[in-house]
């Protein structure tokens, strides 16, 4: 069987719509506005906005410790160009799967964005490589046959081991622009973890989203984490409810969720 991009792609007239759409949505947009989820970090914002931008495809790969906000870059430009961008990650895409999601929108698609590059396993991979450097998206998986060519697509992946890229497919390190997103010092992680728990967790307190940030760093871990932060807000916001009249979560409450949290927690040598 072979999926025919004819069936599968819109009218010229849907697609010059579609690039209309997109030119009205950059034309408002600059890294601040882009970006405005993302706190500090303002030489990264200005460059990807600029590979956003360009004229031709600028591909980007960027690289850092898990938790430190690379995939929120990857989400506002989901956010912001919803209908020209597709998202992709090695659990909910993998094969003849991970062709089909881009061929869904490849007419009007000008992002792939690639969460977690370094989990795809190498056929993917190998098929990703191919895309960004021919513009060609061809895959055979059983009786299933894809191809398309002079496909124009940016491509914009976080990678949390850029050196399992760099020796086992080095050539997206020629193709793609690493940025680096570095490790948040001890002060600016809890400044940038409280903002961040206040707008996307609810936590009116910014007292109570700084002490969430503190007690992750200094008791689980010392980690400058923001996936462990989220966990542990709403933990102590479901306790609040559990043990409370109200759902106002105190430095007390989140104490007794960190004392559980300790007392089960595996840790790794």
């Amino acid at each position: 069987m072979s999926l025919s991009p004819s069936v599968l792609l819109k009218p010229r007239e849907t697609i010059e719509n579609y690039n209309k759409q997109f030119e009205s949505t950059i034309e408002n947009l600059n890294a601040e506005t882009l970006f405005k989820k993302v706190i500090g970090l303002d030489t990264q914002k200005r460059i990807i906005t600029s590979a956003i931008y360009s004229k031709d495809p600028v591909h980007i790969i960027l690289i850092g410790p898990p938790g430190n906000g690379k995939t929120l870059f990857l989400e506002c430009i989901q956010d912001a160009f919803s209908q020209h961008s597709q998202w992709i990650d090695s659990t909910t895409s993998s094969g003849i799967g991970m062709v089909e999601r881009i061929i869904e929108k490849v007419k009007r698609l000008r992002f792939l964005l690639v969460d977690e590059l370094e989990k795809f396993n190498m056929n993917d991979r190998t098929t990703l490589l191919r895309l960004l450097s021919s513009g060609k998206l061809n895959r055979d998986l059983k009786e299933v046959s894809v191809e398309l060519t002079n496909l124009k697509i940016w491509f914009i992946a976080t990678c949390n081991n850029i050196d399992k890229i760099q020796k086992q497919q080095p050539e997206f390190l020629d193709r793609c622009l690493v940025i680096k997103i570095p490790e948040l010092d001890d002060e600016t992680f809890l400044y940038v973890a409280g903002k961040r728990l206040q707008r996307e967790q609810g936590i009116h307190s910014e007292d109570i989203a700084k002490y969430i940030a503190s007690r992750v760093f200094h008791d689980l871990g010392q980690e400058t984490n923001m996936r462990k932060c989220i966990r542990l807000a709403r933990m102590s916001y479901a306790r609040a409810i559990e043990t409370r009249e109200d759902d106002t979560i105190t430095k007390d409450i989140v104490d007794e969720v960190v004392i559980d949290i300790k007392n089960t927690m595996h840790t790794f040598d």
